[in-house]
């Protein structure tokens, strides 16, 4: 998956915070995504 810099170090930082990996970061993105969807 191709993201920006300015996302890319934005997930870095919030993976850093909790200690999770970016597919774990984007995985839960995902299922957030998914429960808002109508």
């Amino acid at each position: 998956m191709r993201l920006d810099a300015e996302t890319e170090k934005k997930l870095q930082e919030y993976c850093e915070r909790h200690n999770i990996s970016k597919g774990e970061a984007i995985r839960q993105g995902v299922h957030l995504l998914l429960a808002t969807e109508k």
